[in-house]
């Protein structure tokens, strides 16, 4: 499995999403103020029902702007939560990967050791399996000179 690289990783483009925003918002005021203009115009005519189609429009073109706002709110919250937790998930994997490398160079130097002494028996200890075969290594009563 290969995994990413930073140069590979993708990266969130934050700063065209906010140019982007910025002209949307510009775009968007500029209808705005037409639509302003409209309505005044309409306003001053003798005509209710025409009063009443621009102002359900304009009423309308609030509620969506609300409800577009909170949800685009929402999700550029989500979005940076989640920058934030690779950034910080990029980290302990770097580090793991490193510790990784480290117990792979412990483990290579001591096999390259190999084992200096032959392990003991059960119920043995290592004095019992490196000295005498037959004595326990203690002295006793009948090795001491009298």
């Amino acid at each position: 499995m290969r995994v990413l690289d930073e140069e590979d990783a993708p990266r969130l483009d934050t700063d065209s999403a906010t140019i982007a925003g910025l002209w949307i918002g510009v775009g968007s005021l500029v209808v705005g103020v037409a639509s302003l203009v409209v309505t005044l115009y309409v306003a001053y005519s003798k005509d209710l029902s025409v009063f009443v189609l621009v102002a359900s429009g304009w009423i309308a073109g609030a509620l969506g702007t609300i409800v577009m706002t909170v949800i685009a709110y929402r999700l550029i919250s989500a979005i940076s939560r989640l920058a934030l937790l690779h950034a910080d998930l990029r980290g302990r994997f770097e580090i793991s990967r490193t510790e990784g490398a480290r117990l792979i160079a412990i483990s290579d130097f001591i096999a390259s050791r190999g084992l200096k002494a032959r392990p003991a028996r059960r119920g043995q200890t290592a004095a019992d399996a490196h000295g005498a075969e037959g004595t326990s290594g203690t002295a006793t009563s009948s090795d001491t000179p009298q």
